[in-house]
């Protein structure tokens, strides 16, 4: 993974917090039920798919540790899983925000909490994936290719 990681990562939340608040404010794009669904169900997933080594051995590879290639595959594996996670997730909690919106017709606060929902837990999971999971996915696969191994899909 390059060095300037963390400043395109800074320079990318920083651009989405510039639109965010030239679009009505921050606040409205903020909702700790939408974050929550995005980030631990993923992470409580993850955490029941792998071992902290093979996550510790993942991040390694990912920033340059490893060069094995078995390690890279299994590398593959863990940020190829991590980034359906986060994807499914996001389509959860559109699916959670539509059941609260369909079963609270009758209350605009209950619709507008559930439209919330279900519009801000896509929006961050694809802001996690493009962020974390598809640079880190890319960055072992980068390192795979270089081995002259076949980069799985």
């Amino acid at each position: 993974m390059k060095k300037s990681y963390g400043v395109w990562v800074a320079v990318f939340l920083a651009i989405s917090i510039f639109a965010w608040v030239m679009a009505g404010g921050i606040g409205m794009y903020f909702d700790l039920a939408s974050l929550a669904v995005v980030v631990i169900i993923p992470m409580t997933m993850l955490f029941a798919s792998f071992s902290l080594r093979e996550l510790g051995a993942a991040f390694a590879a990912a920033f340059g540790a490893d060069t094995e290639p078995a390690v890279l595959r299994r590398s593959m594996v863990v940020f190829r899983t991590m980034e359906r996670l986060v994807l499914v997730s996001g389509l959860f909690g559109v699916v959670s925000g539509l059941i609260a919106i369909f079963s609270n017709v009758s209350s605009a606060e209950q619709i507008g909490k559930g439209l919330a929902i279900a519009l801000l837990t896509p929006l961050y999971a694809m802001m996690l994936m493009m962020a974390l999971t598809l640079p880190l996915r890319a960055a072992v696969g980068k390192r795979l290719a270089a081995t002259d191994q076949r980069v799985p899909v």
